[in-house]
């Protein structure tokens, strides 16, 4: 057996093994992610000799390594047997690096346990009374500035990763508007071995994970818009929980044959995007949320950095919001929920695609009842002997009200921008006169013209508003409103769902 020095891994590109005649580099380095294959890029040299050969080889292959060594043999003029003996002494240094690896990258993921005390705390959070509004609470403690709304909506949709049937999420705004950063901060709420963060995605990568290993995961894009190559296996994997597909590779005679290749979820999808308009596919998967980017929001931030800035807000108790909500999600199970109400739970009829709108109702439902799990009563079934929890009234109130603005948004065939575009108009007319200049309007809300252009060409396309008088020269554009009071009859319909619930509550005195 040749003298070795054991193997050199600082640079985890190219690794280096020096025998007593050869120097043997590994360029690349090995996937430590797979244990089953030692495919890597070999470059040998010949001490004596200095002649080189290059090969990728997978050093399981028994058939491909001995035919690497003859050609070796001849090309760097090193003896046969000490080539093997080296090739040996390598795939066994290889073998214990990438274990120790793989055990530590293992270990590093391992879901951290709660401590008896750390549970007991969680579970006494979870089940004191009032626990939506302590999470709306701690959700500010936590660093969350203002979005009332959209903070909570996103910690129980994010909430139900750990479900058969998780909920996903995606967030709307232009660029700077802090969509991102109230993404970020939910999830940052989650469990750590919970989420798996990505700014980018290959069209083929979510194939290559280990069949489970995104399971009960929460996957966080901060940027939909740069993965469109992967929406399409996303999609599938947000609604059948698996994905597929058939490969052909080589066995070891050098055959080719089919392999099935499978990634299996649940999974929950989070992910944030400028587009005004999401394609529809996407958008029915999921929540869309849209951030709060008028002036009393700015404020709220404006005066949060202040407070942070003077010493008045504290790091410590951010942190130790932060870790309470964590633990309580922590103590969560995945428990079957019923819905004795469902039956008479009815959506307003101007609702968009009410099917779809109707499930999301009722998923998120059932989100609320799954985050107030430790407040329920555990009954059996006693036919099938499923242990379950009920959906409460409370727990329909609390997500009627939280419903109404996304609902609302689902309702409009305008864009939210577009809307709040259209109603900043209004606001400075009056009904009676319902006309406006291009120049003045835009003038009046410091607009870019860009801007002012896109939403008057979508106001006119949809017939919300015509023009009136062409632009001569000295002149300019006049328009005038079509439709008035759409907004607050979408409104007064969504809020129709509460009648729902008051009958209900009626009849439970």
């Amino acid at each position: 057996m040749p003298n070795q020095s054991s193997l050199n891994t600082e640079n985890p590109n190219h690794y280096h093994l020096i025998t007593e005649k050869m120097h043997i580099e590994v360029m690349g380095g090995v996937r430590i992610d797979k244990l089953d294959t030692m495919r890597c890029t070999l470059k040998l040299t010949h001490k004596e000799t200095e002649q080189s050969i290059r090969q990728g080889l997978d050093l399981y292959s028994s058939s491909y390594v001995t035919a690497f060594i003859r050609r070796a043999a001849t090309k760097i003029g090193a003896g046969i047997e000490h080539i093997e003996q080296s090739l040996d002494v390598l795939t066994d240094e290889l073998e214990k690096y990438k274990l120790a690896e793989n055990t530590k990258a293992t270990e590093e993921v391992k879901e951290r346990k709660l401590t008896k005390e750390e549970q007991l705390r969680a579970m006494n959070y979870g089940k004191k009374k009032g626990l939506h509004l302590r999470l709306m609470e701690d959700l500010g403690k936590a660093g969350i500035v203002g979005e009332e709304s959209n903070r909570i909506i996103l910690f129980y949709v994010l909430a139900t990763h750990i479900t058969n049937k998780p909920l996903h999420a995606i967030v709307q705004g232009a660029s700077g508007s802090g969509k991102t950063h109230l993404l970020n901060s939910v999830v940052d709420l989650m469990p750590k071995t919970h989420v798996l963060n990505a700014t980018d995605l290959s069209s083929k990568v979510l194939y290559y994970f280990r069949e489970d290993e995104l399971k009960n995961k929460i996957l966080h894009f901060e940027d939909l818009d740069g993965v469109e190559s992967s929406l399409l296996p996303l999609r599938e994997l947000a609604s059948k929980a698996e994905i597929a597909r058939y490969v052909v590779v080589k066995d070891k005679n050098g055959r080719s044959r089919s392999m099935k290749q499978k990634t299996q979820g649940p999974v929950s999808i989070a992910g944030t995007t400028t587009q005004e308009t999401v394609y529809e596919d996407n958008a029915n998967r999921s929540f869309m949320l849209e951030v709060d980017s008028s002036k009393a929001q700015d404020k709220k931030i404006l005066d949060y950095q202040r407070l942070k800035e003077s010493g008045l807000v504290s790091y410590d108790q951010e942190q130790e919001a932060e870790s309470r909500l964590q633990n309580l999600i922590l103590t969560l199970k995945n428990v079957t929920i019923k819905n004795p109400y469902a039956v008479e739970l009815t959506l307003p009829e101007q609702v968009f695609k009410p099917r779809r709108a109707n499930m999301h109702y009722l998923n998120f439902i059932r989100a609320v009842t799954l985050m107030h799990q430790w407040q329920r009563e555990s009954k059996v079934d006693q036919e099938t002997g499923e242990e379950y929890i009920d959906v409460t009234l409370e727990d329909i109130r609390i997500a009627n009200e939280l419903m109404k603005a996304v609902l609302l948004k689902k309702s409009d065939e305008l864009s939210g921008a577009c809307r709040e575009f259209f109603e900043q108009i209004k606001q400075g007319l009056t009904e009676e006169e319902k006309t406006f200049s291009s120049q003045a309007m835009r003038t009046a809300l410091r607009m870019h013209p860009s801007s002012f252009s896109r939403y008057v060409k979508q106001l006119k396309e949809r017939g919300y508003i015509q023009k009136t008088k062409g632009k001569t020269k000295g002149s300019t554009y006049h328009y005038k409103i079509l439709v008035w009071d759409d907004y607050q009859l979408l409104k007064q319909g969504v809020a129709k769902m509460d009648e729902v619930l008051q009958e209900l509550e009626k009849r439970a005195i």
